[in-house]
């Protein structure tokens, strides 16, 4: 299932549940949680998705679906939501805050599948949402109900089976589902399959057997390809599928009854497979099945070919990655937990198991981490994404096991990927950070290194506090003359970093090439090219012509020389702020631009995305297309408050955002040429003022490529040629509320004066004293 996006397409055709789908879609018009129970196997996530695709009513804000079977804690269910509903992690808020206020006013069909492991809490949640959101409506599956208010249940039955008493061609196809859908399974493993004479009743007799469970009926419709259907009914443990008394059916006991008949016929190195990729949380592919799954009785060079016997026969199913044409395979949760049950010797083959998962998921990180910057970047970015559940699951294990020191090996590794930008995984990724650091109370290098990536993405999310506690630290032994390694490097970066977004200090430029210097010393290419980048958008708002031009440059050409995509497109950024400040015409800036967002987009970065678009707007402000710079403020802007980024805590991006608002609020109000300009302006002044755009306004516009930056400068530059002096950290410091002394002349400003400076530092001072500061349980880490 989708982890919070679309609807993932059905691999196999759906069969019958006419009755079903017209209840749940009368219900789905009025309620506002729906939950489909029935036992396992019955088929209640199929009919979720084929509900998902034709709710039967339109949903403004679209659907989204999230599994849930791997969640089983409050926290992590909270995180899920989060995902599925389409928004970032906001470290520095409630996880439940972010949930009400992101589904508040939007029309939204939100699918949740496999609640079984986490009802209870998942109930309490749902309770809190749906009294908050009159608009949002759930639709879950789960054995057993959610015991939330307002919860409708719709038991989702076996599917019909023919009357033994009637033939088969006279029964109606609503009648004779269980059939249907056995001989279309078996048509996939066996193309000439046909009900004959001779099988009819044997298919009916089947069906009826196996009480009508679609994972029972497709299990046994697999076997057609190397048994007759009369063999494999008379295979089947009669005594398993008697009816209990009072006349009920027990469904678990008949589709334990199949699992076990599946597995019999299973070869022996089957079975083993079978129970060996019990460990995986999610999917996998072939190359950590054969690191993880080989070992006694199962060779590397077998795992294929058993692992496809297993496809063959429905036990494993497979998924293909549009994006990379890599398959992936995957358990269904019943077939996942039968196989967990039945490892041999289950305590010490588990013990074994887990550690083989562990082991191969940390070489897997390390890799990542040394290879990720280069020309298969963004694979590897994939690849992690889709080994998340993994991951995680590999971390907790570490940490359950006792092997703290494992855990924070891993997390530090993950982190160091700066995965967590490219997917929007920040809350996910600094609670991991935290659960290690805490498991590691002594003082080591791997510490200091996760509690600073812990400051550095806090940072970029606009939360300069876990970077704060020890920043005096950080700049001492960044300026040691005679220090080097990897921790002076860190120190150098976070120093760097907070100089440049939390100070608008010129600094910045100096502590980020001493760290430049000393990753690259240390061989952390990926990290050399972030001390560049960051670099250079140092330089290019601080630093003179010369300087900027030189430290873009330089960035550029070491991502060409790295092969790194990602590194491109993004170093096009400091490339485009250097010429919108020096450049006489800012569509050379909207050129660089534009291209960075298109590619971006195109990769699936969506934080990279935002940043784009949000300097898209700059230069589009200066060259007087003020309807399109301002669209695209206002979707950056309901973007920020998605990811939880703090403006304020921006420095420069922040300064210079707010001097594009003032210019595109005063051009579309001279103009005055469409109704709509009015009312852009206005909305704009809002959000000068700290007011969050609700929808309709939260999308970001395409860049109609007729309108694109046309023209030249209209009126004031918005990035001045020089600055006065300290000027950038004499306003912040005056916005922050705070006293500092003017620094020295070494310092330079940051990138807004002029006759927009005080309505820029007015909306700035304004946001800051109407948000206060909110921090996470781990905003300081020592």
């Amino acid at each position: 299932m989708s982890t919070g996006h679309g609807v993932p397409a059905l691999m196999t055709s759906f069969i019958g549940r006419h009755r079903e789908l017209r209840q749940a879609r009368r219900l789905l018009r009025t309620a506002r949680l729906v939950t489909l129970t029935g036992p396992g196997g019955v088929g209640k996530t199929r009919l979720a998705m084929r509900l998902a695709t034709q709710p039967g009513r339109q949903f403004d804000d679209g659907v989204r679906t999230r599994d849930l079977a791997s969640v089983t804690t409050r926290q992590h269910l909270e995180r899920a939501l989060i995902e599925a509903v389409g928004i970032y992690d906001q470290p520095g808020r409630p996880a439940r805050d972010v949930l009400i206020e992101h589904v508040i006013d939007r029309d939204l069909l939100l699918v949740l599948d496999n609640c079984d492991g986490i009802a209870e809490e998942l109930g309490e949640l749902l309770e809190e949402l749906l009294r908050a959101a009159p608009h949002l409506v759930v639709l879950a599956t789960s054995r057993r109900r959610l015991e939330c208010t307002g919860e409708h249940v719709l038991v989702v039955p076996p599917l019909t089976v023919p009357d033994p008493t009637i033939p088969l061609a006279r029964l109606a196809a609503s009648r004779r589902e269980a059939v249907t859908l056995f001989v279309e399974r078996a048509r996939a493993v066996q193309p000439r399959f046909r009900l004959t004479a001779g099988n009819r009743a044997a298919v009916a007799e089947l069906c009826a057997r196996l009480d009508g469970l679609p994972l029972a009926i497709e299990l046994a419709a697999a076997r057609v390809a190397t048994l007759p259907v009369q063999q494999i009914l008379a295979s089947l443990p009669r005594h398993r599928f008697d009816l209990l008394a009072g006349g009920a059916t027990d469904y678990h006991a008949t589709l334990q009854g199949v699992l076990e008949f599946s597995y019999r016929l299973c070869s022996p190195a089957e079975r083993l497979l079978w129970c060996r990729l019990s460990v995986f949380v999610g999917s996998f592919d072939l190359d950590a099945a054969e690191h993880v799954c080989t070992g006694p009785g199962l060779a590397r060079d077998e795992i294929l070919e058993v692992l496809t016997g297993l496809i063959n026969q429905s036990v494993v199913s497979t998924s293909r990655d549009p994006r990379s044409d890599r398959m992936r395979y995957y358990l269904l949760e019943s077939l996942r937990d039968f196989g967990a049950a039945h490892l041999p010797d289950h305590r010490e083959s588990l013990t074994a198991l887990r550690r083989r998962h562990r082991d191969y998921y940390t070489r897997l990180v390390s890799e990542a981490r040394a290879s990720w910057c280069g020309p298969q970047e963004v694979r590897w970015m994939r690849h992690l994404q889709d080994d998340r559940g993994n991951l995680q699951a590999a971390i907790d294990d570490a940490l359950r096991a006792g092997h703290a020191g494992t855990a924070l090996h891993m997390a530090t590794d993950l982190a160091r990927t700066r995965v967590c930008f490219f997917e929007g995984s920040w809350r996910e990724t600094l609670g991991m950070l935290g659960d290690v650091i805490d498991a590691n109370p002594r003082p080591s290098p791997l510490r200091d290194q996760a509690v600073a990536l812990h400051a550095w993405i806090a940072l970029c999310q606009g939360h300069p506090g876990p970077a704060r506690t020890r920043l005096s630290r950080y700049r001492t032994l960044a300026r040691h003359p005679r220090a080097h390694g990897l921790a002076v490097a860190d120190a150098a970066f976070v120093a760097g970093v907070y100089a440049l977004l939390a100070e608008g200090d010129t600094d910045a430029i100096t502590l980020l090439g001493r760290a430049r210097d000393e990753y690259a010393h240390a061989g952390e290419n990926g990290w050399e090219h972030m001390a560049l980048l960051f670099g250079a958008f140092a330089a290019a708002f601080f630093g003179d012509e010369p300087l900027a031009r030189q430290a873009t440059d330089e960035c550029r050409r070491h991502a060409e020389l790295r092969q790194t995509s990602w590194g491109r497109w993004w170093a096009l950024l400091p490339a485009g702020i250097t010429e919108l400040r020096w450049a006489a015409d800012p569509r050379v800036a909207a050129r660089l631009f534009e291209s960075a967002l298109t590619a971006l987009a195109a990769e699936g970065d969506q934080w990279g995305s935002l940043w784009a678009a949000l300097t898209v707007a700059w230069a589009y402000a200066q060259t007087g297309n003020y309807k399109i710079a301002g669209d695209l403020l206002c979707g950056t802007h309901n973007a920020q408050e998605a990811t939880g980024v703090v403006m304020e805590g921006l420095g420069p991006f922040a300064e210079t955002t707010a001097r594009t608002v003032d210019i595109v609020v005063d051009g579309l109000r001279q103009r005055r040429a469409d109704p709509g300009d009015i009312d852009l302006a206005d909305r704009l002044a809002r959000l000068r003022h700290g007011t969050n755009l609700r929808p309709p306004h939260a999308r970001m516009p395409a860049l109609p490529g007729a309108r694109r930056a046309d023209r030249p400068a209209t009126r004031g530059r918005l990035m001045p040629h020089a600055t006065t002096p300290g000027r950038l950290r004499a306003r912040q410091a005056t916005t922050a509320g705070t006293a500092r002394p003017s620094p020295g002349p070494h310092r330079t400003g940051g990138p807004v004066s002029g006759p927009g400076h005080r309505a820029a530092h007015r909306s700035t001072s304004s946001r800051r004293r109407r948000r206060p500061s909110s921090r996470s349980r781990r905003t300081d880490r020592k």
